[in-house]
């Protein structure tokens, strides 16, 4: 996602980003990255990383 690790752990554990652990490790599935980057919260992210910004460009030229 481009973000740092304890960024993306934060997000999941304050329900921004739908994961599970298995094996001590959280599993994403792709819809909830999705979802994650239609939210408004992640909207409101300032200073966004490439891969967020990547994704949404191609979102958005798919439309």
């Amino acid at each position: 996602m481009g973000y740092a690790q304890s960024t993306v752990l934060a997000y999941i554990q304050q329900k921004r980003i739908f994961a599970v652990r298995i094996n001590g490790k959280y599993i994403v599935p792709k819809s909830a990255l999705v979802n994650f980057l239609v939210d408004d919260f992640a909207f409101e992210i300032v200073h966004k990383s490439t891969w967020h910004m990547n994704t949404i460009l191609l979102f958005t030229e798919k439309e």
